[in-house]
């Protein structure tokens, strides 16, 4: 399997993919495509939850979260079939990007002394294509604001924190023997 971007530049930017909004609803919607978002679904306000002297009046956000999560403190507002949604807004990491990818198959000639094993007809191999890009999404909750420290979706982004650290270099510890004053 493969993924292609079209476009790509030096720099890592795809200036032909369009730029796209999206929304992780809280909800099933038997339809996975495109969607007159900005007609149909409107977001009403936002606010910073507040802290009353006994607390907090919902789980709120730590003021320096972790670089997995690149949340907003802002909860937006908004209603689907009627029913109170509330959302934060979640950013790419820098250093990533963001690309809406669809499956598409190819054909390919294969040469005749060789075994393929898996799934795949002999010929053809998977390709995912980059059709439309993204620096951000909203993570949708009912009733309450997606916390980063519960949410599955914005939980996933700690595996971009530990993909840095893995594949990051290292600097060997100091090889120099510890001197010791006793004999």
């Amino acid at each position: 399997m493969s993924i292609a971007v079209p476009g790509n530049t030096s720099n890592g930017s795809s200036p032909s993919l369009k730029g796209i909004r999206l929304h992780q609803l809280p909800c099933w919607i038997n339809y996975n495509g495109p969607a007159k978002v900005d007609q149909f679904f409107f977001i009403h306000g936002r606010y910073r939850p507040q802290v009353n002297a006994d607390g907090p009046t919902e789980i709120v956000t730590p003021k320096h979260s972790p670089s997995a999560y690149p949340v907003s403190d802002t909860v937006y507002t908004s209603s689907f079939r009627g029913r109170l949604l509330q959302a934060r807004r979640c950013t790419v990491p820098k250093g990533y990007r963001g690309y809406v990818l669809t499956r598409r198959s190819t054909h390919r000639s294969a040469p005749l002394h060789s075994k393929q094993s898996g799934k795949q007809p002999e010929g053809e191999r998977q390709v995912l294509m980059a059709v439309e890009r993204f620096g951000g999404f909203m993570v949708w909750d009912h009733d309450r604001p997606p916390q980063p420290t519960a949410d599955p979706m914005l939980r996933a982004m700690d595996w971009l924190a530990v993909a840095s650290l893995i594949h990051s270099p290292m600097t060997p510890p100091s090889q120099e023997p510890e001197h010791s004053d006793v004999l």
